[in-house]
């Protein structure tokens, strides 16, 4: 297969309707062909400790406000903000309030 068409919007809104019974909720939407996206519905406070992929890395703010910490600098994303990481960039990820991103890993360059 060379390419996928992925309907989003149900399972944003699955991620969504389930984070007020967990704190961390995340579904893989595909997973394949050079890269991995996934969303991930956050509750106000859960956090990600700090961690690094081995491949270059994308979180974009679906809504909420997430706090990053990368490389000692705190940066505060509210919806519509994406933060673009190299590989092998250590992070730490926060939610402010209630919070949906979308995780984006491409293959390793390993």
């Amino acid at each position: 297969m060379t390419h996928e068409l992925v309907d989003t919007g149900q399972s944003l809104a699955e991620v969504r309707s389930r984070v007020s019974t967990e704190v961390r909720r995340s579904t893989t939407l595909t997973h394949g062909r050079g890269v991995r996206v996934v969303a991930m519905g956050l509750g106000a406070g859960a956090a990600l400790e700090a961690h690094a992929t081995s491949a270059p890395t994308t979180i974009h703010v679906m809504e909420g406000l997430v706090r990053f910490i990368v490389d000692g600098e705190v940066i505060d994303a509210p919806a519509g903000r994406l933060l673009v990481l190299g590989a092998g960039v250590r992070h730490e990820v926060e939610a402010v309030s209630d919070s949906t991103i979308l995780l984006t890993i491409l293959a390793s360059t390993d």
